[in-house]
């Protein structure tokens, strides 16, 4: 059996044994748990690496090499997951600012959510105190909502 091969790549499907792909569905399905939980106990946010990204649905890997996404863990150093109005949402660091948002907007993460409404701890690397910071936010969909690619 071929051995999990954790590329991100857009165009590559990882190739695993068939218990590593249920134990990544059940991982992310614990994940999406978890933060339901903590949302209903007062909205919480959890910080995340780029690499933490596997523990999300298949279909959502791609999304770790978005340039819009690797620009803003490289310049903040975290992402974050949180639940917002019943979603699970993936944010990029970053400031709001008109063309910032339309550059967000055109990679996938047209929602802003600023600092001051999650209940976050952040250190100074982690954050701009000079603009408005906050987080570009896109819905994370279910593994039940993912197409895998087709097959060439």
């Amino acid at each position: 059996e071929p051995e999990c091969k954790k590329g991100l790549a857009q165009d590559e499907e990882p190739e695993c044994k068939k218990e590593t792909l249920q134990d990544e569905e059940s991982e992310s399905g614990k994940l999406e748990d978890d933060l339901e939980k903590e949302a209903c106990l007062g909205g919480k946010v959890r910080k995340i690496q780029r690499k933490d990204m596997v523990c999300l649905p298949r279909c959502e890997w791609r999304h770790a090499n978005n340039s819009f996404l690797i620009h803003g863990y490289y310049n903040y150093h975290h992402l974050i997951l949180t639940v917002r109005d019943d979603r699970l949402k993936l944010g990029v660091p970053g400031v709001y600012h008109p063309q910032e948002e339309k550059a967000a907007e055109s990679f996938g993460f047209p929602e802003f959510i600023p600092a001051e409404e999650l209940d976050l701890k952040l250190t100074d690397e982690e954050k701009n105190d000079r603009e408005k910071f906050g987080y570009w936010c896109r819905d994370i969909r279910g593994s039940h909502d993912c197409v895998e690619p087709q097959k060439r």
